[in-house]
């Protein structure tokens, strides 16, 4: 009777401790998070007046202008339901987002989306303010200084990192992921048109996590007559010291009245090693670019950037870089100067 006794009072225990760490995995909890970088910059060449065009950090800039510039800060909260469901809420301000009444930076939401994660078996329900799969799956990642240049697609206006929608992320099998979405087009602008943007890519990574690979597209009509779309292709190579990559893309802007259509290249290379191990590294990247191949007219451009990474602590970044974009006129274009800028970038994260 005894033993029976302490028998079940064994098992009751085990049940309830059971239980317990049940109930302590569901427990919903929540991360602050947060970003920085910024510059100290001076522009050493460049144009000046009419000349100072493109969507670049310095383009329009004039030649010999110096000084202190927050190009992004943000700040948000990861919180978890339970190992179902999860939400990001992230405010932002950048360089790109002021207010002019005040001449100064204003802030704005970034990402505000709940996710259901495992909805089927491997894929993720994401709805509301979030992340595109342009670049933000991988080609950002592998070229890892988005403090120092944007994806080739986002510096050059073609695409954005986030926009409001509904998407559906998972796994193909364990070396290939997917995902599909579809939004607004509008990035953080309130929606103003019935015309959405359709996203869709396959990435992932073979040869024991060596070789990265993606191809992408996405299309939106932009009213009754025009849409654009967009292919790109990326495909990288990592190692324990070093990773390097290349990203072509292609946007085609056109109409369904007429023939003639604009036909956008450009093409990422880009590289970046460690020389002291979690203490410094250097990394280069050039871009070629021209805004229409069925045309000679207006310019192709180069831009490069190259530099070297100190990490004091762990999260903290101090990169020294070169900025540099370069015109090679076409079709009787005025000759533009290269824009060079030499610069001091810092950066945390928490």
């Amino acid at each position: 009777m005894k033993k029976s006794l302490l028998l079940i009072t064994v098992v009751f225990c085990q049940f309830f401790y059971l239980q317990a760490q049940e109930e302590k995995k569901e427990e919903p909890r929540g991360k602050v998070t947060g970003e920085f970088f910024g510059d100290y910059y001076y522009k050493a060449s460049g144009d000046t007046g009419a000349l100072l065009k493109g969507p670049g950090q310095y383009q329009q800039t004039e030649k010999e202008m110096h000084g202190f510039e927050i190009r992004r800060f943000n700040l948000g909260y990861d919180y978890i339901f339970n190992d179902k469901f999860s939400a990001r809420l992230l405010l932002e301000g950048n360089d790109g987002f002021l207010i002019p009444s005040k001449d100064t930076r204003g802030v704005y939401v970034k990402y505000a989306f709940l996710q259901w994660k495992n909805i089927f078996n491997g894929s993720n329900l994401i709805v509301g303010a979030q992340s595109t799969p342009t670049f933000s799956t991988l080609s950002e990642k592998a070229w890892g200084y988005r403090s120092v240049e944007k994806n080739i697609l986002d510096y050059r206006k073609h695409a954005s990192s986030n926009d409001v929608g509904l998407a559906l992320a998972g796994r193909l099998n364990q070396a290939v992921s997917y995902y599909l979405m579809v939004g607004n087009g509008k990035s953080t602008s309130v929606e103003n048109n019935k015309y959405k943007r359709l996203y869709a890519t396959v990435y992932g990574t073979l040869l024991d996590k060596k070789l990265l690979f993606q191809v992408y597209g996405d299309y939106e009509r932009q009213n009754d007559m025009k849409y654009n779309y967009i292919m790109k292709g990326f495909l990288g190579y990592q190692h324990e010291k070093f990773v390097a990559g290349a990203e072509p893309y292609n946007m085609v802007a056109a109409t369904d009245t007429s023939d003639s259509r604009q036909s956008v290249f450009g093409l990422t290379l880009f590289a970046r090693g460690t020389i002291i191990k979690e203490k410094l590294n250097g990394f280069y990247r050039i871009d070629f670019y021209d805004d229409d191949l069925n045309t000679d007219a207006g310019y192709t451009e180069t831009f490069m950037v190259f530099g070297i990474d100190y990490t004091p602590i762990k999260n903290i970044n101090i990169i020294p870089n070169i900025w540099i974009n370069g015109y090679s006129p076409e079709g009787g274009a005025v000759e533009r100067k290269g824009d060079i800028v030499a610069r001091v970038t810092f950066r945390y994260k928490i």
